[in-house]
């Protein structure tokens, strides 16, 4: 039997799952064999983001669930990602 991956569970086991900026961070410094540039790491922030703001970032948002899968498989195609 499988299990599927809760996001919002997951992303709220981190101590900066309500700071996206450092979550991001985070999460790359995890998954990823390399460093990104800043410009990676931006678009990453924006794929969370899905047009909201840093400010405005929370798991309670509506739609939360679906900006993190979204940032999760962004960041599963990196090449990084794919080295790690």
């Amino acid at each position: 039997m499988t299990s599927k991956l809760n996001p919002i569970d997951y992303i709220r086991t981190s101590p900066n799952a309500e700071k996206a900026v450092e979550w991001v961070d985070e999460k790359c410094f995890l998954f990823l064999a390399s460093p990104l540039p800043e410009t990676r790491k931006k678009f990453l922030l924006e794929t969370l983001l899905d047009g909201t703001i840093v400010a405005n970032w929370s798991t309670y948002l509506p739609g939360a669930e679906a900006r993190i899968n979204k940032f999760l498989r962004a960041l599963m195609r990196l090449p990084n990602y794919q080295l790690h």
